[in-house]
């Protein structure tokens, strides 16, 4: 059965981005629809603990509005943003991510939003809250929720998005008449086998948006973290470099030293480590340690789990707040060494997007991790959930105001195309399983794509998606739920194959983008932004400059801690 849904705006997701973008969009008048692959409320905060707490850095997202909890002025926040981002952030965005934070944060604090634990760090104040306070909000507006429904395909007419198609794990599908659509759906976290997003971040924006014809930027680019993968997800701060923990592989041998070049010592890598995070290339010896223990797992050194052994010298230093969060979590740090394995922690690409966080196609929006230009190649900790309230809000608003104008032609026969696509998926009866398929491409792409780069690597993983996407056609479907499964890793395998071809594209090393055959950041070749669209059936690459008057500090990010 198909429903037709008429609505002014289609707001696509159910995590901060797209829950900010549907309260403003009715608010200001608008006729809208929220469509969520989950419940409401339940989806979308992540479980690594960064978005989940505020133990990531508060001062991450300045308070969302506090700038200058550390000191900080907008200038000198404006001034970190560009440099972290190593010349692949748009000055426009970025000074508007700066500028609206406290008129985004004054929104919250009139609907009403509560921060148990206090403002500081390890204060509740992180993710949860706002989607707390979202979720009331939502729920006593107008706006109709549609809960369980896994939009599929955006619908595009004369250059214009004129609305979608999606399916409920339920089967019935349905039809959607807009005229604006909202992409906040997240990032691509579940293409790579250790991640710490919730299953439901498959990429399906991307997706949607490159095979309508938008352009992307940046999807080589993402963040890549150290984390518990046993018994349960969570993210380990740069506070285990700084102390220099020790690791070991399953077979109790220590490694990581094994991987620092000469001229380099396992102190060096540490020391540099802890001061950001996440894998970068930034400096000259910190991403050795993330390649080594990729490697050791690769070569067959992990645990049952894939993990390796974090051994920690003295677990009673550790601030008390977060050893209690970890033991609700299930990791007792007494018990003996954490499981820890590199882990995707999110994207930094996405959706190409205006000042009005519209896409390259007219009624398209995107926010949240679903858009690129905020940040650049690194960003700084905690500004992903500042630019989901901040392009949220500027979608939803702007979205409600073209809405106000003449309804799109709406392109019905191209929408049923897109149904019967879905309906060949429902009627497969094949031998292979989606949640197979699905991790068979997460090993792949987590082994050869998420951290160390090569030419091998790469093509290894595309030759992994065109197997994988051939044996998709042959899939078995049970029951409903195992449809979205399946469309899920349609969209998976797109946008790895997007990252993968990127990333060959790209010669040099640059921010978390790192070519073992290119080790060194190329600005006299590389200072450009690499865009991908999809242009009569096949990708297209286009290298631009975002922003060419970059040039890098001395000094880089000093001794700053910046992610």
């Amino acid at each position: 059965m198909t429903e037709t849904i008429q609505t002014d705006v289609l707001v696509v997701g159910g995590g901060g981005a797209a829950a900010r973008a549907a309260a403003e969009a009715e608010k200001a008048g608008a006729s809208v629809v929220l469509a969520t692959k989950g419940r409401f409320g339940a989806i979308g905060v992540r479980g690594g603990g960064a978005t989940g707490i505020s133990i990531s850095e508060a001062t991450g997202s300045h308070g969302l509005g506090r700038v200058g909890m550390r000191g900080w002025t907008a200038e000198q926040v404006f001034d970190d943003v560009i440099q972290v981002g190593l010349g692949m952030a748009d000055r426009k965005l970025v000074q508007i991510l700066i500028e609206d934070t406290i008129d985004s944060r004054r929104a919250l604090d009139d609907w009403g939003i509560v921060h148990p634990g206090g403002q500081g760090m390890g204060g509740r104040q992180h993710g949860v809250p706002i989607m707390d306070v979202l979720n009331r909000v939502i729920r006593q507006s107008s706006v109709r929720l549609l809960e369980r429904c896994l939009v599929t395909d955006l619908v595009v007419n004369d250059g214009e998005c004129v609305g979608a198609v999606g399916v409920g794990d339920d089967g019935e599908q349905y039809i959607f008449q807009t005229k604006a659509v909202i992409l906040g759906t997240g990032g691509n976290g579940q293409l790579f086998r250790f991640n710490m997003n919730p299953t439901d971040v498959t990429g399906d924006g991307y997706s949607m948006a490159y095979n309508a014809g938008a352009d992307l930027m940046n999807m080589e680019f993402m963040q890549i973290f150290l984390g518990t993968v046993y018994p349960t997800t969570n993210l380990v701060h740069s506070w285990a470099w700084r102390r220099g923990e020790r690791m070991t592989n399953a077979l109790g041998e220590e490694f990581a030293a094994n991987y620092i070049p000469e001229g380099g010592t396992l102190a060096q890598a540490q020391a540099e480590h802890g001061l950001h995070n996440p894998f970068s290339a930034r400096d000259q010896y910190s991403r050795y340690l993330d390649i080594g223990m990729i490697n050791e797992v690769n070569e067959g050194r992990g645990s049952e789990h894939g993990a390796l052994n974090m051994h920690l010298s003295d677990p009673e230093a550790i601030p008390a707040e977060l050893r209690d969060w970890y033991n609700y979590r299930g990791i007792r740090w007494e018990d003996g060494p954490l499981q820890v394995a590199i882990c995707h922690h999110c994207s930094n690409g996405g959706l190409v997007i205006d000042e009005n966080a519209q896409s390259t196609i007219p009624r398209l929006y995107a926010a949240g991790e679903q858009a690129t230009g905020p940040h650049g190649g690194d960003r700084l900790g905690g500004h992903m959930l500042t630019a989901s309230q901040v392009f949220g809000a500027r979608a939803g608003k702007h979205a409600a105001q073209v809405a106000k104008g003449a309804a799109p032609t709406f392109d019905f026969e191209g929408a049923q195309d897109k149904i019967v696509a879905i309906e060949v998926f429902a009627g497969s009866q094949g031998d292979e399983s989606p949640a197979g398929l699905k991790t068979e491409l997460q090993h792949s792409t987590w082994s050869n794509m998420l951290v160390a780069r090569s030419p091998e690597t790469l093509n290894k993983v595309l030759a992994d998606i065109s197997s994988i996407r051939e044996r998709l056609s042959r899939v078995a479907i049970e029951k409903p739920g195992d449809v979205v499964q399946a469309l899920e890793v349609r969209s998976l395998l797109t946008v790895g194959e997007m990252i993968a071809n990127v990333s060959l594209q790209r010669t040099e090393s640059r921010a978390g983008h790192y070519r073992v055959d290119y080790p060194d950041q190329n600005d006299e070749q590389w200072l450009k932004a690499i865009k991908v669209r999809q242009a009569h059936g096949q990708m297209e690459f286009e290298p631009f400059a975002v922003d060419p008057d970059w040039t890098s500090r001395e000094g880089d990010m000093g001794q700053m801690g910046w992610g």
